[in-house]
């Protein structure tokens, strides 16, 4: 007979009298606990939305703060011109090519894409509006130094001691110039000329006139290299001085005696034979803050008056109305002895 042998208890039993107890199955020891556990989700991390424009959050503060910066900077520069010839010369070119430089301008193009508010396109059209006012800059300034600047004869423009002929052909000294007598409060400088004739008092060039030049496509050099829109006006223009006989300028006030003293002084000039040349100024130009003893002299129909006991004063018809027009500048300097 063969013999029936017990079955071996395998690795994993316990055998307790002839009973096996199933042991508890661990994790395989080549895996860590945290292997089994369930992954948790990574977080979703929320997508901002662009929307309509709002007041900047604090974050936005320094870039907006740097933007306006960038303006500021911008405009200073396009703001400070270059000064005006001294003398009458009419082929000045490093005026004209200042002038260009001067109006040249740039904007990063993440300011301009992060204007908000509108800052940067006003500044572009200030552009063309300081290149159509700049020939008016340019001849003020130049008629403000004209008591310092040499003009055709080697004398200042405005001067005591030009050389002139008298109604017998003899040479005099002419000042086209008047100051201040005894007993008078000095005034802000005004003027008066003659614009009638062919040949003028003060003389402008406009060789090429300005225009604006954007370089604003995105294949452009500067768009595509540097990130950076381009602005610029380019012209030629330039001012000086012409005939000083046609020109006077005075600090008296501005009274009806002042201002036929200076009419006499124009008329005073001849020709070398003994003719009038027939000077009669036009046009009287006044800063702003002598306006209202110009528009009194000029464009009052009545003026105050002594009366012929030499004690009162009354009404009285305006002589000097309408005599020539009148013109008020703010680039004339307001104030005393400029």
């Amino acid at each position: 007979m063969r013999a029936t042998l017990p079955k071996p208890p395998e690795p994993d039993d316990i055998v307790v009298g002839t009973k096996a107890q199933p042991q508890p199955v661990e994790p395989p020891k080549t895996l860590p606990a945290e292997a089994l556990a369930p992954r948790a989700e990574p977080a979703r991390v929320p997508v901002p939305t662009v929307s309509t424009p709002r007041e900047p959050e604090p974050e936005h503060t320094a870039a907006h703060t740097a933007l306006s910066a960038r303006l500021r900077r911008l405009m200073r520069a396009h703001s400070q011109l270059p000064a005006n010839p001294s003398v009458m010369d009419l082929a000045v070119e490093g005026m004209a090519r200042d002038a260009q430089d001067a109006l040249n301008g740039s904007v990063k193009r993440e300011d301009l894409e992060d204007d908000t508010y509108g800052y940067i396109f006003p500044w572009v059209e200030a552009l063309g509006q300081d290149a159509a006012t700049f020939p008016d800059k340019l001849v003020y300034e130049t008629l403000s130094k004209g008591r310092a600047s040499k003009c055709m004869d080697g004398q200042n423009f405005f001067d005591t001691d030009h050389e002139a002929t008298n109604s017998t052909g003899k040479t005099v000294s002419y000042a086209n110039m008047s100051t201040i007598a005894a007993g008078e409060a000095a005034q802000p400088w005004w003027y008066l000329f003659d614009t009638s004739k062919p040949l003028k008092a003060m003389i402008f060039q406009n060789r090429r006139p300005f225009t604006i030049t954007p370089r604003t496509q995105l294949n452009s050099e500067n768009v595509f290299m540097h990130r950076e829109f381009q602005w610029g006006t380019d012209g030629r223009c330039t001012a000086g001085y012409g005939m000083y006989q046609f020109a006077f300028c005075s600090n008296r006030p501005l009274t009806g005696a002042v201002f036929q003293d200076a009419i006499a002084r124009m008329a005073s000039q001849c020709r070398r034979d003994g003719t009038p040349y027939g000077v009669q100024p036009t046009v009287m130009v006044v800063p702003r803050n002598l306006e209202g003893a110009a528009r009194t002299l000029l464009k009052s129909t009545l003026v105050m008056s002594l009366a012929d006991d030499g004690k009162t004063y009354g009404p009285a018809s305006n002589v000097w109305a309408d005599y020539c027009d009148l013109l008020v500048s703010d680039r004339l300097p307001q104030a005393v002895g400029a």
